[in-house]
C-alpha cells in the first residue's frame, strides 16, 4: 500500500514547506513561519494537522522569560523530497519505522 494514500489528508505547498523548515532540528511555529513566508496563523494549523498525520512531532516545551510555554517541532522524516511535477508541487516522505506505526495506530 502506498504511503501516501494512508494519510487523512493531502499535503499542500505550504504544508510541505512546514515540514522542510522543521527537518533536521527543532523549530517554533515562530520559526518556522518566518524560514517558510507561511503567516504564523497558518502554520498552527498546519502543525496539528502534520502531527496528526505523525509527519511532525513536539520535540520538546520550553517556557520563556514571560512565563509563556513554547513548543519546538521536528519533522518525524529520514527523507523527503519537494519537486514540481506538472506545474504542481509534490512530496515524496520517508519515515522513521517507530513514526509511521504510531501513524498508522493513530488511523485505526
Amino acid at each position: 500500500m502506498h504511503f501516501m494514500s494512508l494519510l487523512p489528508a493531502r499535503i499542500d505547498e505550504s504544508s510541505a514547506r512546514v515540514v522542510q523548515a522543521a527537518h533536521g532540528r527543532p523549530r517554533t511555529a515562530t520559526q518556522i513561519a518566518a524560514a517558510t513566508g507561511v503567516p504564523v496563523a497558518a502554520v498552527f494549523p498546519r502543525i496539528r494537522q502534520l502531527m496528526a498525520m505523525g509527519v511532525l512531532r513536539e520535540e520538546a516545551r520550553v517556557v520563556d522569560a514571560r512565563g509563556r510555554e513554547i513548543s519546538f517541532y521536528i519533522s518525524t522524516l529520514r527523507h523527503r523530497a519537494i519537486f514540481i511535477e506538472n506545474g504542481r508541487p509534490r512530496i515524496r516522505l520517508s519515515m522513521d519505522a517507530e513514526a509511521l506505526e504510531a501513524s498508522l495506530e493513530g488511523l485505526l
